[in-house]
């Protein structure tokens, strides 16, 4: 079993379109959310991210980011004190 952390929102969101899966979610250094992704091959999917060869269902990927976006945002409030801005903002259209 392969496992990474990390803060990059779309290569998470990514690898959990690819049926990867969120195993923690953590606010660290006070002022960033990290996130940990366990499963098999998932140096091979890595690589296919970086060099431009990942290739995902467009409609599960915004599922992922969605629920990402809520996992980073509770993991925010949970653990802001005395912070007045947020780390991460979103607009939607």
């Amino acid at each position: 079993m392969n496992q990474i952390e990390t803060n990059d929102l779309f290569k998470c969101a990514y690898l959990l379109a690819k049926s990867y899966r969120l195993t923690e979610t953590k606010y660290v250094d006070g002022h960033q959310v990290r996130f940990t992704i366990e499963g098999e091959n998932l140096r091979d999917e890595e690589i296919n991210y970086r060099t431009g060869n990942a290739q995902v269902n467009p409609l599960q990927l915004k599922e992922c980011l969605d629920f990402l976006r809520e996992e980073l945002n509770q993991t925010l409030r949970k653990n802001r004190t005395g912070r007045t801005h947020a780390t991460y903002t979103t607009s939607r259209h």
